[in-house]
C-alpha cells in the first residue's frame, strides 16, 4: 500500500505540540515568578527618617534613618537640606549654624539592595534660637540708697551679646527698665535684682544679677 510522505504520521504530531508547550508554558512561570521576586524585593520604606535631637542653634542634631524593608547592600546615603534645595551637610549628623536660625530644614535617606534605590525625606523642622552661655553674671553698681542712682552691667556671654535688654525688680515687681535706676523710697529694705536678656545673630540668654538690698 502507497504511502504519503507528505504528511507526518499521527503518533509523531501530538508529543512534539505537547512538549513544546510545556515548555512555553514554563518559561512563562519562569518569568513571572522572577519579575514578582524584582518587585517585591526593592527596598521599600516602612517608617519615615526623622530629625532627632535639639533643633537649635549651636545644637548637633542627626538623622534617624527609620525602618526599612528587604534590607540594603551598602551603609545609608544621608543628606541635609535648607528649604527646598539649598544640601548643607552628606553625614549623618550636623551642627546647626547661625545662618540657619528660623529656616526648614530636613534629612533624607537613601537605601540601596540588589534591585536598586529608594529614598526618603523626614519632616520638616524650623531651626531655633540657640542658648548663649552667660560666663559672668550681671551685676548692679552704685550705691543703693532711696533717691541716688544705679547701673547695671549686661554681664559676659557667649557667644558675645550684640543687644541687651535690661528690665529692673523689686523683688518679683518690675519697677524699670534700661541700663540706669533711680532707687525710690518703696523700694527701701527691699531686694533689686536686673534681669538681662542678650541676643546674638541666631542666639539669645538670659540672666539675673546677685540681689542688693536697698538702704
Amino acid at each position: 500500500m502507497p504511502v504519503d510522505l507528505s504528511r507526518p504520521a499521527t503518533g509523531q504530531v501530538r508529543p512534539r505540540r505537547r512538549a513544546l508547550a510545556s515548555v512555553a508554558l514554563v518559561a512563562s512561570l519562569v518569568l513571572s515568578i522572577l519579575s514578582l521576586a524584582s518587585v517585591s524585593s526593592v527596598v521599600t520604606s516602612a517608617i519615615a527618617p526623622k530629625v532627632a535631637g535639639t533643633v537649635k542653634v549651636g545644637k548637633t542634631i542627626s538623622c534617624d534613618p527609620g525602618l526599612w524593608t528587604k534590607g540594603s547592600v551598602k551603609a545609608p546615603e544621608y543628606l541635609w537640606v535648607i528649604g527646598t534645595n539649598t544640601v548643607i551637610a552628606r553625614t549623618q549628623s550636623v551642627t546647626l549654624a547661625a545662618s540657619r536660625f528660623n529656616k526648614k530644614i530636613h534629612c533624607s535617606v537613601k537605601v540601596t539592595n540588589a534591585f536598586g534605590s529608594t529614598t526618603r525625606a523626614s519632616a520638616s523642622l524650623t531651626v531655633g534660637r540657640g542658648t548663649m552661655t552667660n560666663l559672668v553674671l550681671p551685676t548692679i553698681v552704685g550705691s543703693v540708697r532711696a533717691g541716688g542712682y544705679v547701673a547695671a552691667t549686661s554681664g559676659t556671654w557667649s557667644p558675645m551679646a550684640m543687644t541687651a535688654k535690661i528690665v529692673w525688680k523689686r523683688g518679683t515687681t518690675v519697677v524699670g527698665t534700661g541700663f540706669a535706676y533711680q532707687v525710690k523710697d518703696a523700694d527701701r529694705g527691699k531686694k533689686l535684682t536686673v534681669v538681662v536678656t542678650v541676643t546674638s545673630p541666631g542666639y539669645t540668654g538670659t540672666a539675673t544679677s546677685k540681689p542688693r538690698t536697698v538702704r
